[in-house]
């Protein structure tokens, strides 16, 4: 199963969680209180579910999802009030939670990015050292002339890789003017 991050603006509000999904099941690799935490977990992990609530210590739940690389996938469990306040990129759960239902989200969505990866994933698992070299390279050639951070610059390759149909490789050769 994919990886499992919960974020909350409150930690013992995520162990709760945590421990509900435990009781169903469902084992969670991280509980977080932040966007920033989640953010560096998920630097270069290709699948995993975010389970979040709407306001964090440091952003919302929206400002987080655009952040995400692209394999990760995030829920919101959030009460109507801030219902439409969530992106329509996000899959919503609406407080008072039901069990079952995040349970079966959960699991439909780390299917769905197991699938997405094994179909030719964005991940780093299936390339070769000389391979991992040119993105590493063409990472660094953003950094230096787009100003971006390493983060940034590994997003921009994956969402162009998925955005474009090609690999990450194929996207770094042309970053780097490489045919």
């Amino acid at each position: 199963m994919s990886q499992i991050i919960i974020v909350m603006s409150k930690l013992s509000d995520g162990q709760r969680l945590a421990s509900l999904l435990s009781d169903k099941g469902i084992e969670t690799d991280h509980i977080c209180e932040s966007g920033a935490e989640v953010l560096s977990l998920t630097e270069e992990n290709d699948g995993c579910v975010i389970i979040s609530g709407y306001s964090l210590s440091d952003m919302t739940c929206t400002e987080l999802q655009v952040r995400l690389p692209v394999h990760c996938k995030m829920i919101v469990l959030v009460g109507r009030d801030k219902w439409d306040m969530c992106s329509d990129d996000v899959m919503k759960v609406e407080l008072p939670l039901k069990t079952d239902e995040l349970i079966r989200l959960i699991e439909s969505v780390c299917s769905r990015i197991e699938a997405s990866i094994k179909k030719g994933g964005t991940g780093s698992g299936g390339r070769t050292s000389d391979q991992q070299k040119i993105v590493e390279r063409a990472q660094a050639h953003l950094m230096e002339y787009k100003g971006m951070t390493r983060s940034e610059a590994y997003r921009y390759i994956q969402r162009q890789s998925m955005n474009s149909g090609n690999s990450m490789v194929d996207v770094a050769r042309t970053i780097l003017g490489e045919e």
